[in-house]
């Protein structure tokens, strides 16, 4: 009963009076900029990893020296950039 009567109240007070919020939502906030730096790193380390596996799994598969696998891997990697530029 006590969750019916605050979710009542809650209706009643968003619909009578617009609230305004003067709190960031975590979602909006500005991390500093230490964990940003690190947050970064660590994205970039994900994308190479990322964008390296898939040529080097296939390349073995196929077969290709590791001419051809360097080849695929610049490759990707500019088509990687492409990708990140539009």
């Amino acid at each position: 009963m006590k969750a019916i009567n605050h979710i009542e109240n809650y209706l009643q007070e968003s619909q009578t009076s617009p609230q305004k919020k003067t709190d960031v939502d975590p979602v909006d906030e500005i991390l500093p900029l230490g964990q940003m730096l690190v947050y970064g790193f660590q994205h970039v380390l994900v994308m190479y990893a990322g964008a390296i596996a898939v040529p080097l799994i296939i390349g073995k598969a196929v077969g290709f020296t590791p001419e051809q696998i360097i080849f695929l891997i610049s490759t990707d990697l500019f088509i990687c950039g492409c990708g990140t530029i539009l």
